[in-house]
């Protein structure tokens, strides 16, 4: 079948040299960049899609960030409980602490009087003390008194070769000074009181 070619057309054909017509079907499409990137590396992006994947991610991502801000409101009961015993046994344990403290400083007091491995029987053990304070009190000596408001003890050791200004209440070696009198105090060991005169 033979299409109908207008005499100007024919014409034109003539001048340029074609001999077959043209038809609109046969012109080269114009290819568009996405079409050109498309057949050059197999795949476009799409900007607008990149742009809701984008703000997707960002109110997906501020959503828990206001989330873990608020989280101690929304916690289960279970979790707010076990915050309380946590908290709780903290407390304890300083408690213990504390108290474990106070042990140690009662062990270290019964140190100072070297009374920690004394004889379970109480006779034993006043006649076992009452030895060894005699023995320990022989190295003692009263030097002197000074008497007035604030009375002193000068006592020395002979073992240390020092001389200690004692008040009341105040030890040398394991013995506390109870009472100073005129030319004598009276020290206390193990429950016992024991005189040194001048």
């Amino acid at each position: 079948m033979s299409e109908y070619v207008a005499p100007e057309e024919k014409l034109l054909r003539l001048i340029r040299g074609q001999k077959k017509p043209v038809v609109l079907g046969d012109l080269p499409k114009k290819q568009s960049a996405q079409e050109k990137v498309k057949k050059e590396f197999g795949f476009v992006l799409n900007l607008t899609k990149i742009k809701n994947f984008s703000l997707g991610i960002f109110i997906l991502s501020s959503l828990i960030f206001l989330l873990l801000l608020n989280w101690p409101a929304y916690t289960p009961k279970e979790l707010v409980h076990q915050a309380v015993v946590i908290k709780q046994v903290a407390l304890d344990i300083e408690k213990n602490k504390a108290d474990a403290g106070e042990d140690l400083d009662k062990y270290l007091a019964g140190a100072e009087k070297k009374q920690i491995f004394l004889l379970s029987s109480k006779t034993e053990n006043a006649q076992v003390a009452a030895i060894a304070a005699s023995e320990l009190l022989k190295d003692l000596s009263l030097l002197g008194v000074i008497t007035g408001d604030d009375p002193q003890a000068v006592v020395e050791d002979k073992l240390s070769q020092k001389t200690y200004y004692l008040k009341e209440g105040q030890f040398v070696r394991e013995f506390k000074l109870k009472k100073i009198g005129e030319a004598k105090i009276i020290l206390e060991y193990g429950g016992d009181e024991f005189e040194l005169h001048l």
